[in-house]
């Protein structure tokens, strides 16, 4: 609904009544039988009201229809009574509240809001774009990351398996030194058991009074064996 902007020119329509029975439309007055006063005041404790008269004629629209206008100064008031009179018409009583911003404000505020938001959301959308792209780089940095770990850790394992490899030829060649120490031991022992045998049979001889170019050459052996052990 338009509605009177305050401080601003502005028009109003208004019709007028028979003062007899306040019903029918009085049509046909002209200008000069009208008289338009104005009473204004602002919103405040105590704000004075100002009584004047409207400067500008009445106009006739039509038969029975009639307009004021108002200058921005007469229209400079919070609320405005209006009240309009003729000789044989009852007096026509219009109260206004004016508004700061009418129809044409809000909807000029509203295009530009609009348009701010058309601007953030350009802005937002580039910026959207600049993230996914710096999103995707960082992407491409953790894939090169991984790669690195992967490879890193490939060869940290080939490093422990080639020295595992090495301190199991090594345990096994010492194993193998060991071995062969035992199988000497082993030699060693058995030529032992050999010489304590043929000592047991020469005391045996002995006691007998056998010659001892009678022994067996097993003896002669023995002889070897000990001198090796020695």
């Amino acid at each position: 609904m338009a509605v009177l902007k305050k401080n601003t020119i502005g028009q109003i329509l208004f019709t007028m009544v028979d003062k007899t029975d306040f019903a029918s439309v009085e049509s046909g007055l002209v200008s000069s039988d009208m008289t338009v006063s104005l009473f204004g005041v602002n919103h405040g404790a105590f704000a004075a009201a100002s009584d004047i008269l409207v400067s500008r004629a009445v106009s006739v629209v039509k038969s029975g229809i009639y307009k004021v206008e108002l200058k921005a100064a007469e229209a400079n008031f919070d609320y405005i009574m209006l009240r309009i009179t003729a000789a044989s018409a009852a007096d026509q009583l219009i109260a206004i509240q004016t508004v700061t911003n009418d129809d044409e404000d809000i909807n000029s505020r509203l295009v530009l809001t609009q348009s701010n938001v058309s601007d953030i959301l350009s802005a937002l959308d580039s910026d959207i774009v600049i993230r996914l792209s710096q999103f995707g780089d960082l992407t491409s940095d953790i894939s090169l990351v991984k790669s690195a770990l992967v490879s890193t850790v490939q060869s940290r394992i080939s490093e422990v398996h080639s020295a595992l490899d090495s301190d199991i030829v090594i345990r096994l060649s010492q194993f193998g030194d060991t071995t062969s120490d035992l199988s000497l031991i082993q030699i060693m022992l058995d030529s032992d058991v050999l010489i304590r045998a043929t000592n047991t049979q020469l005391q045996g001889l002995t006691h007998w009074n056998v010659p001892i170019n009678h022994l067996p050459r097993q003896s002669n052996c023995t002889a070897v064996a000990r001198l090796k052990l020695g």
